[in-house]
């Protein structure tokens, strides 16, 4: 594929130039040392699809990826044929290591501010959703969100709460049949719930929450503010 090249010129930085590689030419280097779950990677693919491709790759001159495998499994993921590389001449192996993990470390270095994060997190949260996006497709684990998002929750005095609706929509032992799948509305501490839906069936898979009744402090995380329980 022709590279196209723009040369990106200024004297407190080495001379780099952007070019546009066939994606299938772009090799990663043998030796990882981050690893990306294929989970991550379908999220940062979700991600791209809508944001684009704004990010370049970073590259040697053999076309080995020394910054960007993540977008670059994400970019085969969606079937993408080229991408944007910048072209790394004036480093030696040594350097070229060096600086793959001086980037990565210097990311996980940086901390949150937790308020302005809180804020950008519960502005987006509806936002995202007219892209068919969700917050954690944008990066987070659910986990860390509850922790984020959930402190605003906890320091409330619970006068914010909607009051139930006058007529509910379901009522408690009632079933709601959804294809081949049955949701309860009752108590999961009685074993009639259950009952009713599996009958003499047994459960292939329970998820649960365990254990109950347990302090919050000192049991969830220690890095939590907790502010209310």
């Amino acid at each position: 594929m022709t590279e196209l090249q723009h040369e990106i010129k200024n004297p407190t930085f080495a001379a780099m130039t952007l070019a546009y590689v066939s994606t299938s030419t772009l090799r990663t280097r043998p030796r990882q040392v981050r690893r990306h779950t294929q989970s991550k990677i379908r999220r940062l693919a979700k991600f791209m699809e809508q944001s684009r491709v704004i990010v370049p790759l970073v590259v040697d001159q053999e076309n080995v990826v020394v910054l960007g495998n993540a977008r670059l499994q994400a970019l085969n993921l969606l079937g993408v044929d080229s991408a944007p590389v910048i072209r790394v001449t004036h480093l030696d192996e040594a350097m070229i290591r060096a600086l793959i993990l001086a980037d990565n470390q210097f990311t996980l270095n940086a901390d949150w501010y937790k308020e302005a994060l809180r804020e950008e997190l519960l502005h987006l949260a509806p936002l995202v959703v007219d892209f068919g996006l969700e917050l954690t497709d944008l990066g987070f684990e659910t986990g860390q969100l509850d922790f984020t998002i959930g402190e605003i929750e906890l320091a409330g005095n619970g006068d914010s709460l909607l009051p139930p609706p006058a007529k509910p929509l379901t009522k408690q032992g009632y079933l709601w049949i959804m294809g081949p799948h049955i949701l309860a509305c009752g108590d999961a501490r009685h074993e009639k719930t259950y009952a009713s839906v599996l009958d003499t069936s047994l459960a292939d898979m329970v998820f649960g929450d365990l254990p109950y009744n347990v302090p919050v402090l000192g049991h969830v995380s220690g890095i939590v503010t907790i502010l209310r329980h």
